[in-house]
């Protein structure tokens, strides 16, 4: 189910509309149990009136029933023996007038009947009416608590959806910003990797030159050795024609003479063959050398990713570009920071461990560089690193000391055990050298020379990131 923040915020703008309606309901349900209350005493107090009624009426027709029994007793006895022939008309006129006041009793009885018959409908009706009026006040309290809840669940989500926001923020900044550490990298790696590709094209060329010129060389001495066997056959068949020798002799001799040329051109040949066999066997050695580069670059690549750490690996070379993020070192300074010495605690033992992750490569290393670097920069002024001038050699030899100053404080904190401590730290620290680079090693275009010659160090840093210029490169070789 997805989140509709706008389904949400339409419902709590109508929140005024509904809280109303309840305030209306609770009114309406308020009024309708007073009009249930009224009802019920009226109903109850007639209800009450026409019981005693109808008792008092009953005790009435009871009493009366004893004395018409008395009376009718009396009443035959006179009839029969004292009662003249008014007396009994008069007699039978009460009677008929008493059976109609006794029809009217039983009218009156049966309407009492009726009206307590309908009272108890009225009284099933308010019943079924008061529990609607119950029902309808309990959905309201229902509805207020509801409400209650959904605006709880409104404001919950509106935090959630606020911290959220909040988060893909800061994820898009990191995200952002990490992207624009990467096009960085990316372009110093495409830089890298076009000069590696010239080394390599160039590498080719050499090689396929030197096969030329072994062929060529091959080719002439054939060449030369047939026209200096040619040479020397002729002559020594003139040598033998002016000795007057036999035609034995002079067979004997020739066939000397072949074998002496063939054992001198085999001789020549052999030797090339032993030059061509050792440059091959060099270019073999160069080929396995470099092999052996990227398989130690890819395994300590490989753990940089694994670890997390953000670091520039050369593929071809294995030279590590240590990024120190956000933190450098300070103009003029040499001291790292905390969160420098974080970074190399993080890095430096997976470098190790990727360096001596294979025995046989690691027994052929034989250094391991940390080289420092500064940017080309001296007293607030940008320096031609080609320059050759009297007055920019200060600025060389401070920023050369510089630069050597902040590759040894990298070796003191990755050697330093109170700073930290890992399994190969005996094994790299045999193997380690410190130099300064100065910035003798930035490249920068002739053009951007000299525009950059008049520049003030503020706009030079501007422009060509000097934080980057302050980096330190870990690099190693092998043996032949």
């Amino acid at each position: 189910m997805s989140f509709d923040y706008d389904k949400i915020k339409d419902k709590q703008d109508n929140q005024g509309y509904w809280a109303t309606s309840s305030d209306l309901f609770m009114v309406l349900s308020l009024v309708f149990l007073l009009l249930y209350v009224v009802a019920g005493l009226k109903s109850s107090t007639y209800s009450i009136q026409k019981n005693k009624e109808f008792k008092r009426v009953m005790e009435l027709n009871a009493d009366l029933k004893e004395q018409l029994k008395v009376y009718n007793t009396v009443q035959q006895d006179y009839l029969n023996k004292q009662a003249s022939s008014e007396e009994v008309q008069v007699y039978e006129n009460l009677m008929d007038k008493l059976d109609l006041l006794q029809e009217d009793a039983k009218k009156e009885k049966e309407s009492l009947e009726a009206q307590a018959a309908e009272n108890a409908k009225k009284e099933q009706a308010l019943n079924k009416y008061q529990q609607l009026i119950r029902n309808i006040i309990n959905s309201n309290m229902m509805a207020k608590n509801t409400i209650q809840r959904r605006d709880q669940q409104i404001a919950e989500v509106k935090t959630e959806s606020e911290q959220k926001i909040a988060e893909l923020e800061t994820k898009y900044k990191d995200v952002a910003k990490n992207l624009k550490k990467a096009k960085s990298t990316l372009k110093s790696s495409e830089r890298k990797l076009a000069a590696a590709n010239r080394k390599k094209e160039l590498l080719v060329t050499q090689i396929e030159e030197t096969q030329k010129k072994f062929e060529q060389e091959l080719k002439e001495l054939e060449e030369k050795q047939q026209k200096q066997a040619e040479k020397e056959r002729k002559s020594f068949e003139q040598k033998l024609k002016k000795q007057k020798m036999s035609a034995k002799a002079r067979e004997k001799a020739l066939k000397q003479f072949q074998k002496e040329q063939e054992a001198k051109f085999s001789k020549q040949v052999s030797a090339l063959s032993e030059k061509v066999e050792t440059n091959q066997s060099e270019l073999k050695k160069a080929k396995a050398r470099l092999n052996a580069r990227k398989k130690l670059a890819a395994q300590i690549k490989n753990n940089f990713k694994k670890a997390g750490i953000d670091a520039e690996v050369d593929g071809n070379t294995g030279d590590v570009v240590i990024n120190f993020g956000d933190e450098y070192f300070d103009t003029g300074k040499s001291t790292l920071k905390p969160g420098m010495k974080k970074i190399l605690k993080q890095s430096i033992p997976e470098y190790a461990k990727g360096l001596f992750s294979d025995k046989k490569i690691a027994d052929k290393l034989s250094y391991v560089e940390i080289v420092g670097f500064a940017s080309p920069t001296y007293k607030g002024k940008y320096v031609d690193p080609q320059s050759m001038d009297e007055k920019d050699r200060k600025a060389i030899e401070y920023n050369l000391k510089l630069s050597f100053n902040r590759a040894e404080s990298v070796f003191k904190t990755i050697f330093n055990q109170n700073e930290m401590t890992f399994k190969e730290q005996q094994k790299l620290k045999s193997l380690v050298k410190v130099t300064g680079r100065s910035f003798l090693a930035e490249k920068i275009d002739e053009m951007d020379r000299d525009i950059a010659s008049g520049m003030s160090q503020k706009e030079f840093c501007k422009k060509y990131d000097c934080k980057k210029a302050q980096r330190v490169i870990i690099k190693f070789d092998l043996e032949n």
